[in-house]
């Protein structure tokens, strides 16, 4: 795996603005919407098996981290609470990026081996994530 910094040329996708805008309206859908105005549904893997799903307690963990309640947020999902961390870094690096024209992070992979390890170690965490959801539910808010 290659990272370095490249200037965005006309012809790229720009990552940074795209990504970037939607990590800051989730971000600030999640501190200034009120919960009753989202459209929260009941979990319907939950409703059914009666066991949280990969992605249970995500909303609210996001909810709990946007009003600086890391301890809630960690009970209702601890990838949840770090997803959110990486948005907030990776809003202000795009804020960083846009605003100063600089260079953007690129990262190439030099063989599929190392692209499909890389995918074995995300759903290795988000596996752990889902036992730990399993044997702690429900979450103590």
């Amino acid at each position: 795996m290659v990272i370095r910094l490249r200037p965005k040329t006309e012809t790229d996708f720009d990552h940074e603005l795209v990504w970037g805008t939607i990590g800051l309206l989730v971000l600030l859908v999640a501190r200034f919407v009120p919960t009753h105005l989202l459209p929260l549904r009941p979990c319907p893997f939950l409703h059914i098996t009666g066991i949280p799903c990969p992605t249970c307690g995500m909303t609210r963990c996001f909810l709990a981290m946007s009003r600086q309640d890391v301890l809630a947020a960690w009970r209702f999902s601890p990838l949840g609470a770090v997803l959110y961390v990486l948005t907030v870094c990776y809003v202000v690096y795009a804020a960083i990026v846009l605003i100063g024209r600089l260079p953007r992070i690129r990262i190439r992979f030099r063989s599929i081996w190392e692209l499909r390890a890389l995918v074995a170690v995300i759903a290795a965490i988000a596996i752990a994530n889902w036992i730990h959801l399993i044997v702690t539910w429900p979450p103590c808010p």
